[in-house]
């Protein structure tokens, strides 16, 4: 990602932006198109017109509607915050201030990613709660927002991705909250690690979903599940830690051990379990929906989380049994052809 400087203040706010979205496991790219849709990147615009009409900052959050994360605000008894001077100036004071606001408005923008989709239906949406985008009147001028953040921000140095990819047909699940921690630590996503769930889905979204408290249990939980019928389950968000990797064993060969050492691999990786049995047959429908879901997390995640040295490559898609061979020796059972194969997939269907 090149350099977000903004309009007004020409304060550099690269290291802030892709400090949330390697938080949140979202592309920077789209986050910025909604501060350029909003507010032109300028850190202290504004838009104070009829109340509620009264916003401030690069994001525009309409004042009457800020959340009670934002300190010092009188509300009514229905939670709204009231018209006064002194409430304006305390959200002018707010959305000025480019980090706090970044921080206010990046949670926000993933929950609406995880519920749309896309990053031009999401920001209609923070514009316009109830208008779907081709309704939204500025619908055109944020999918302009967008164009121009590809091309004044998207590192042309990076990763070839030439064909765009749609997010893949996902179920969310969700996990017992034991089973993830919140965030990652402040850790960039950099590698998909591959399982096998020994068992049906089923048994996966159960087990994922309970609390583990008997003595030779702990917490345990992947971000997605692949079915033999290509059906695709979430547990965790991918910006949250997800309890699948953590172990390392003696003789591990996963790379990314020693260019993290000390960090748990659970932080830097993204994991997928598969419904079977180790030395199952992978059915098309599996391997279809699998190499589709990691070639859409590495353009979505991946690529821009601010790690550095992402590539799709052996290095970056591993299996499990790279981590723990003494104990996960045969997850996902896969030899090294088939991960081979799984990888020119991924990589063909990015066009890279």
């Amino acid at each position: 990602m090149k350099p977000v400087v903004t309009a007004d203040t020409h304060d550099d706010i690269t290291s802030i932006i892709l400090k949330e979205a390697a938080k949140f496991g979202f592309d920077p790219i789209g986050f910025v198109a909604g501060a350029i849709g909003e507010s032109d990147l300028r850190e202290r615009a504004t838009r104070e017109g009829t109340w509620p009409d009264v916003s401030y900052g690069l994001w525009q959050p309409a004042v009457a509607f800020l959340g009670v994360d934002v300190p010092g605000l009188t509300r009514g008894a229905n939670g709204i915050v009231i018209d006064t001077p002194a409430n304006r100036a305390t959200a002018r004071a707010f959305g000025f201030d480019a980090a706090r606001l970044t921080a206010y408005v990046a949670p926000r923008y993933a929950k609406l990613m995880q519920t749309h989709g896309s990053s031009v239906e999401s920001w209609c949406r923070w514009n316009r709660p109830n208008t779907p985008g081709p309704q939204n009147p500025n619908f055109a001028r944020i999918v302009a927002s967008h164009q121009q953040a590809e091309q004044r921000f998207r590192d042309s140095a990076g990763p070839a991705v030439v064909t765009p990819l749609d997010m893949p047909d996902i179920t969310f699940i969700g996990a017992h909250p034991t089973n993830f921690s919140v965030g990652r630590g402040g850790i960039a996503p950099e590698a998909i690690v591959l399982h096998i769930a020994e068992g049906p889905m089923s048994a996966v979204d159960s087990w994922f979903g309970m609390e583990h408290t008997g003595p030779n249990e702990g917490p345990s939980s992947a971000h997605f599940c692949v079915g033999k019928d290509g059906a695709l389950h979430q547990y965790v968000n991918t910006g949250n830690t997800a309890f699948a990797n953590g172990i390392i064993e003696n003789g591990f060969t996963a790379s990314l051990i020693n260019d993290n050492a000390g960090i748990n691999p659970n932080r830097w990786t993204i994991s997928i379990e598969h419904e079977g049995s180790s030395g199952d047959h992978v059915t098309d429908a599996q391997f279809e929906t699998s190499t589709r879901l990691t070639a859409w997390l590495f353009q979505e995640r991946l690529f821009n989380s601010g790690a550095t040295g992402v590539a799709v490559d052996r290095d970056h898609i591993l299996r499990h049994a790279d981590i723990s061979p003494s104990s996960r020796e045969h997850c996902p059972g896969w030899s090294e052809s088939f991960i081979n194969s799984y990888i020119e997939t991924v990589k063909e269907l990015l066009g890279i």
